[in-house]
């Protein structure tokens, strides 16, 4: 026989054999002793607890606490169900996720935004940023900002800080290793956009067309000037690996590009040149991936669906990354129970390495970052990990 009780850690309903113990919550990893319900429960061995798993190991339930109890008395089934409230994660995906060192050894984490979830009928939205083990994808901690949606909020990493400005005029300073907030300045207007000073620094871009220095010790801003829409943005701020190019670096600026029959939707600059979406222009628009040199030559042109191009959704590619010798393009194929795929391409020659299908309820992919070893496609609520060098899948952050 089993009893229901509730974890003591996160409030999941348990189901626990009579003559147990303890018991492990499934849901956050806190061990219950089970003496009697009011004793407290060991805390989760994770840096901090997670309201739910958010790797795909585990695909969280769609509430804390809501559960199925069956009871079986001379041949009768009854079912109860209880709804209580709802806590999960989302990836906030309208950016990539920071590769960085957090704690110093050597090996990079993964740092973003996400979504905490969480009410009964009513549902609130936190913003926050977290940093996950790379290879697990387990959460190693997790700082909200109460008040604010992940949806106003942008990251930058500068001078061994993680930078987070909202849409209400603060910019904060984070340690990486543990996601305390250091600094908590007022910008004065909100920031837009985070761009690199071309010498490691940080710049911020506020709402009122100014471009802003940050003292990277105190987060304090000096004036650089005003802004127009030619003023480049320089990268150097995502992260301890290079070729890092969340959508914040995207430029769509892209009306001196001119190569025939060929429209180009957007660029992303590499060291030594830079790598276009772009669309045929004439008869069907079949999405192209092309690489030019530093000089503006077109080095390669790949069509991004491969030898069945009639086949894929028209339109230039939703996303497109770069790093470690490969280049990256999301594609659509236009019909299918996984319409959405990647595909990667050899950076130097334009071969078709692989071709991997992306998650069918994900959404479209909103940007892609590699490692070398791994490659990170960002969604609107999720965040999918494949193998660099073959596209194997690895696991995902987040959920619908």
């Amino acid at each position: 026989m089993t009893t229901a009780i509730k974890c003591q850690n996160c409030g999941a309903n348990l189901a626990v054999a009579d003559d147990a113990l303890r018991v492990t919550c499934s849901y956050c990893n806190a061990v219950n002793e089970l003496g009697s319900q009011a004793a407290q429960p060991r805390a989760p061995t994770a840096v901090q607890p997670r309201p739910l798993p958010t790797s795909s190991s585990k695909s969280p339930p769609l509430a804390v606490g809501c559960g199925l109890l069956v009871a079986c008395a001379g041949g009768a089934f009854a079912l109860y169900a209880v709804i209580e409230q709802m806590s999960y994660v989302q990836w906030a995906g309208t950016t990539g996720p920071l590769l960085v060192d957090t704690d110093g050894n050597g090996t990079t984490e993964v740092v973003g935004l996400i979504r905490f979830m969480e009410g009964t009928e009513d549902i609130t939205v936190t913003g926050a940023v977290a940093a996950y083990d790379a290879d697990s994808l387990d959460q190693i901690w997790a700082t909200r900002f109460e008040g604010t949606e992940s949806s106003s909020l942008i990251l930058a990493a500068a001078g061994g800080r993680l930078w987070v400005a909202d849409g209400l005029g603060h910019l904060r300073a984070l340690d990486p290793k543990t996601g305390a907030i250091t600094a908590d300045i007022s910008t004065g207007e909100p920031v837009e956009r985070f761009c690199g000073d071309g010498s490691g620094g940080l710049e911020v871009w506020r709402k009122d067309r100014t471009r802003h220095r940050v003292d990277l010790q105190t987060g304090a801003l000096s004036l650089v000037g005003d802004l127009d829409w030619q003023t480049p943005c320089l990268g150097g701020i995502w992260g301890s690996v290079p070729g890092q190019t969340p959508s914040t670096a995207w430029d769509d600026h892209t009306s001196d590009i001119a190569i025939p029959d060929v429209s180009v939707s957007g660029r992303l600059v590499t060291p030594d040149g830079d790598l276009l979406a772009a669309e045929r222009s004439r008869g069907t628009r079949t999405g192209l991936v092309i690489a030019r040199d530093s000089a503006g030559n077109v080095r390669w042109t790949a069509v991004v669906p491969g030898g069945q191009p009639l086949l894929a959704e028209e339109g230039a590619p939703d996303a497109v990354g770069w790093g470690k010798g490969r280049a990256y393009a999301s594609w659509s194929v236009k019909e299918g129970e996984t319409p959405q795929r990647i595909a990667a391409f050899d950076a130097g020659t334009g071969q078709r390495l692989w071709d991997a299908e992306l998650q069918d309820d994900a959404g479209d992919p909103e940007a892609i970052v590699t490692d070398g070893e791994r490659v990170y496609v960002s969604h609107w609520t999720w965040l999918e990990v494949f193998r660099a060098d073959n596209g194997e899948k690895i696991g995902s952050i987040g959920r619908w």
